[in-house]
């Protein structure tokens, strides 16, 4: 299994986006996604922590929490979602909303943070 090479001088101070488009495989380490569904209808993503589950809890997520929200957009469709994974690129801070055992709980993570854990995996 190959590995991604370490955030080199010239990305490192560059975008969330670029940040993980260039470590997607070490995000992944951290975080886990995938659509969830209630009814048939998709309202948000189920997640789960990767390999380090440490950092998925300095995040302040738990395992099993679905993200329903991103900085006031619902996550009920496919290229909506992708939009606003996109949109985080530039933000230094995003406001999710995830439910947490069925009662919805918002939690501000600072994505310096998140960029500070994609380029700290090795």
């Amino acid at each position: 299994m190959g590995r991604v090479a370490p955030p080199t001088p010239q990305n490192t101070g560059g975008s969330l986006r670029e940040v993980l488009s260039a470590n997607a495989s070490r995000i992944t380490d951290v975080i886990r996604a995938s659509p969830h569904l209630e009814g048939g209808q998709m309202v948000g993503y189920r997640i789960t922590p990767g390999r380090d589950r440490d950092a998925f809890a300095a995040l302040g997520l738990e395992p099993g929490d679905v993200l329903t929200d991103v900085n006031g957009t619902v996550l009920n469709d496919m290229a909506t979602s992708l939009q606003v994974f996109e949109s985080l690129g530039e933000a230094s801070m995003a406001t999710v909303t995830v439910l947490r055992e069925g009662t919805p709980q918002v939690i501000v993570i600072d994505m310096t943070q998140l960029q500070n854990i994609a380029e700290n995996l090795e």
